[in-house]
């Protein structure tokens, strides 16, 4: 997979963030946002994949079943991992609203995704992670 189709599905997550969350116009927030979601996509792949034990052909049909069982923890879950991503790369903290934001995007999309994407962002997200 290309970096563009990466790229692709990070700009798709941040064209849905709420502009006023970010206190950003939504042309600037795709900017900001972009880099954002591409830092912590790999590792909010990985975190389903080695925690859950999901291949990358599985993670929808876990992110739907999580998000069933307690909608509230995936978000939860996956804001904390956005903000500890976020701090560890840029050293700075994310706000609660923002991380938040981008996880109940994030999972929205998620959802949307077909199998064959998900598996191409998943592989994609590994290599991006180890180059990081």
């Amino acid at each position: 997979m290309s970096t563009v189709t990466f790229d692709r599905h990070a700009e798709a997550i941040a064209k849905t963030v709420d502009p006023e969350v970010f206190e950003l116009d939504p042309i600037t927030l795709v900017t900001v946002i972009v880099p954002i979601i591409k830092m912590v996509v790999p590792s909010l792949f990985e975190c389903l994949n080695n925690n859950d034990d999901a291949s990358p052909e599985q993670v929808k049909e876990r992110v739907i079943q999580l998000n069933k069982r307690d909608p509230r923890r995936l978000e939860k879950r996956l804001a904390k991992n956005i903000k500890s991503e976020h701090k560890k790369k840029k050293k700075e903290k994310l706000t609660d609203a923002r991380a938040t934001e981008l996880s109940k995007k994030t999972i929205a999309y998620v959802l949307t995704m077909e199998t064959d994407d998900i598996v191409e962002v998943s592989f994609e997200s590994k290599l991006f992670a180890e180059a990081a």
